[in-house]
């Protein structure tokens, strides 16, 4: 709604509102369909409500039609026809069009006005698509035309609004009309949709989506990019019956951009690399903001903008508290940042110790502190199993870093009981181990256990915590254990040139808020 302070008011979630400042009124009404609000806020520049839910800004409209198009026209080896449903403003036809292969792109809307309304309005959004000789515009039911339709295609886009009650769009998410988007597709047809939301509390429409699809297509691939203009992570979903688009590698992008042309992009590129390595999911993406980020298994694990708040809070709470480390292993780590600051002490040697290669070769590729970090003749990197490292290694340590994902896939192991005894026997006398232990928000009920599990095993037990502004809930806990040395007592001063960390946030970092307090011995 639209106040006498000119704001619009929008129902964010269940239960918090954001308000936008409408600088420019452009469109106010309702179409036969949904209502419509269109204007201008100087943040976000041209924006598009419909229903009063947020579709597309001028900011970022780009990264959403970006990643709904091209991950699904690369994986293809030569898409020729396109049927585009919905997607009234033309933006996700403009992306379509950029491929030089495409014959034909048949964009179906059922609501003549609000796509009237978009190119008076919104003519950045197109770009001369509708006029693109390529181009098919058809005003209709895209569930009758689905289902009597003759045509063949390579690619469907489901770039609809989500259902809701009385919408235009609440009967083209069911199983039924998937299995007539997949009769209609051809021999390596694949089909996409926007899911909505992938917040960690907001997810059920994007996982309904691709748990129905998986009942329809036997490859269903969700992903998700965060779109600023949102405020959330937004999904989507690729599903195939021939084509796994976690095959196509990066070297295959370059070439079907080039082969077909593709020029100026400004979100996807061949750099946004992802793969599946023998162990685990890889994946970099670039963002404007946080820069390279590295994901594993989908979760993020570090970025270029905030790695420091978490790599200087794993490491120095243990060499601040040690008077002089000389051996330090780090299990886990492959981006390199946790090696990064070990390597500002007067280390004899260190260790890292990292299972997967791939994560090795990728972040040195992306993240260029790894390079310089291995180059140090202090370093032994060794390629191995972190808990068979552990159990079979003659070294002793003065510090262990647990720098491990969370618990799933290969770092499972590095979070049980008979990992931290093995740790215990491979400490110097006053050794210290400090391991990530996960949010103290979502992840509390498992930190309780944790705790009771390292109880039983060392004596001195103490968890921490930092901000981690790319991590869920921004906040991020860590535990400090050792057989004879607090984590309040700083031995010697800290090394030149952190970001982040200092001695008071030292002292201060180990000062729990009440519903933490019993965690630590």
């Amino acid at each position: 709604m639209k106040n006498k302070d000119r704001y619009f008011v929008e129902l964010y979630t269940g239960n918090l509102l954001r308000k936008i400042k409408i600088d420019k009124l452009y469109f106010e009404g309702q179409t036969k369909y949904q209502k419509v609000f269109c204007f201008s806020n100087e943040y976000l520049g041209k924006t598009l409500f419909l229903d009063e839910e947020i579709q597309s800004a001028q900011i970022d409209e780009y990264v959403y039609h970006e990643s709904l198009v091209h991950p699904a026209l690369l994986v293809h080896p030569s898409p020729k026809e396109v049927l585009v449903i919905g997607g009234g403003e033309g933006a996700t036809i403009r992306e379509v069009l950029r491929h030089s292969s495409i014959q034909n792109v048949t964009m179906v809307d059922i609501d003549k006005e609000l796509v009237e309304i978009c190119q008076k309005y919104l003519p950045e959004w197109s770009d001369g698509a509708f006029a693109d000789k390529r181009t098919d515009l058809i005003f209709a039911d895209a569930r009758e035309f689905v289902g009597s339709t003759e045509k063949k295609f390579d690619l469907v886009i489901s770039d609809l609004t989500e259902p809701v009650e009385k919408g235009p769009s609440v009967f083209l998410f069911t199983k039924e009309f998937y299995e007539k988007i997949e009769s209609i597709l051809n021999q390596n047809g694949l089909f996409v949709l926007q899911a909505g939301s992938a917040d960690p509390f907001y997810n059920q429409f994007f996982a309904s989506c691709a748990k129905t699809l998986e009942a329809v297509f036997s490859i269903v691939r969700p992903y998700w990019t965060f779109i600023s203009s949102f405020g959330l992570p937004w999904g989507f979903v690729l599903a195939s019956n021939k084509i796994d688009p976690i095959d196509i590698r990066q070297g295959q992008i370059a070439d079907r951009l080039k082969h077909r042309r593709i020029q100026n992009l400004k979100f996807y590129h061949p750099g946004l690399h992802s793969e599946l390595s023998s162990f685990q999911k890889i994946e970099v993406f670039e963002n404007d903001f946080f820069g390279n980020i590295l994901f594993l298994d989908g979760l993020v694990q570090t970025s270029e903008k905030d790695e420091y708040f978490y790599h200087e809070m794993l490491t120095h709470p243990a060499f601040l508290s040690h008077p002089a480390p000389e051996k330090c292993v780090i299990i886990g780590g492959g981006d390199g940042g946790i090696l990064k600051e070990v390597l500002r002490y007067p280390l004899k040697k260190a260790w890292l110790v990292e299972i997967d290669r791939r994560v090795i070769e990728v972040c040195q590729k992306y993240f260029p502190w790894l390079n310089e970090s291995l180059k140090d003749k202090r370093i032994e990197l060794v390629m191995a199993d972190g808990n068979e490292f552990i159990a079979t290694t003659e070294e002793k340590f003065d510090v262990i870093l647990i720098d491990s994902s969370e618990p799933v896939g290969p770092s499972a192991v590095l979070h049980g009981r008979e990992f931290y005894r093995k740790l215990k026997k491979c400490l110097n006398p006053g050794g210290i181990i400090v391991a990530q232990a996960g949010s103290p928000i979502f992840h509390l009920e498992h930190l309780k256990e944790k705790a009771r599990l390292l109880k039983d095993i060392y004596p001195i037990v103490h968890f921490f915590c930092g901000p981690v502004p790319t991590y869920p809930g921004g906040s991020w806990c860590y535990v400090f254990l050792s057989e004879s040395r607090l984590p309040r007592d700083v031995e010697h001063t800290l090394p030149a040139g952190l970001k982040y960390y200092t001695t008071e946030i030292h002292r201060a970092a180990f000062a729990l808020p009440g519903f933490m307090k019993d965690l630590s011995s």
